[in-house]
């Protein structure tokens, strides 16, 4: 593995009563030891990285850079921890001669370190307008995706429109290096719903007037509400109470729960007939 520079001749005689012989001829090699054979290396950002390697006949010593006088003690351990190119060296001495150094290439790929967001945490009723994405301080134009809901398979998209109810985790792979992140739960919350009793016919004079109730059967309380004949209201439970009520049909004319999830069907009416006087 050495590599001839020059050859350097010397001649020496002998003497002996004055009488000297012919010359003998010594010549020397002067030679250069070879660099070391370095392959360049490349991890993902965090991975954990080993001791690099070379390959040489005599003793590898190594440095952190191309003139630095004092060698390591050992083969280097790359720090992952931050993207980007760094550079480590290596000869090699043999017989009391050095080698020039080798440059091991070390790049360290950034990690697609990423979290999901979403343009609502939840929806109501049945239809979802959720949009998810991905934010992360890297360019994820070359990314690609893999998806789960609930620990399922769900798409291989940048997005996720109208996502509904579940858990989510996406692997986000770009240049080799993946990256989960870390879970969004989508929550579906039930539209407001509502039943009303108390409907009847009253003599005027009447004192024993049935209540009307309206019963919520769907949704999250406090409710707020519009009905037709008393307004607006609040109902901390799942039932409210119109006592001795005047005559008229009874409806909410509007309905929010404490998700603000609005009721969409058309509300059920009772009516309060009140008699006339014969």
């Amino acid at each position: 593995d050495a590599s001839q520079v020059a050859d350097v001749s010397y001649y020496v005689t002998q003497t002996l009563n004055d009488c000297e012989s012919e010359m003998a001829k010594i010549v020397v090699s002067v030679g250069s030891l070879a660099k070391p054979t370095v392959q360049d290396v490349s991890y993902c950002q965090g991975a954990t990285a080993t001791k690099l390697t070379a390959t040489a006949s005599g003793t590898l010593v190594w440095y952190e850079s191309a003139t630095a006088t004092t060698a390591l003690a050992s083969a280097p351990i790359p720090s992952t921890t931050t993207p980007g190119p760094t550079s480590y060296f290596v000869s090699q001495t043999s017989g009391g001669c050095e080698s020039d150094r080798a440059e091991i290439k070390v790049t360290i790929k950034p990690s697609p370190v990423s979290t999901i967001s979403a343009t609502k945490d939840s929806y109501c009723g049945t239809t979802s307008t959720i949009v998810m994405s991905l934010t992360s301080g890297v360019d994820l134009t070359a990314a690609t995706y893999s998806w789960k809901k609930d620990a399922t398979a769900t798409a291989t998209t940048a997005t996720i429109s109208a996502a509904t109810a579940g858990e989510y985790i996406c692997a986000v792979t770009l240049n080799g290096c993946e990256y989960t992140t870390p879970s969004k739960t989508i929550t579906k919350h039930d539209s407001p719903r509502y039943t009303i009793t108390g409907a009847g016919s009253y003599c005027p004079e009447s004192t024993s007037k049935a209540d009307v109730v309206i019963s919520f059967t769907a949704g999250t309380a406090p409710y707020t509400f519009s009905e037709a004949i008393t307004g607006a209201g609040t109902s901390a439970t799942t039932t409210y109470t119109i006592p001795n009520p005047t005559g008229g049909i009874y409806q909410l004319t509007s309905l929010t729960d404490a998700n603000n999830c609005p009721m969409t069907e058309t509300g059920a009416t009772v009516e309060v007939v009140n008699l006339a006087t014969p």
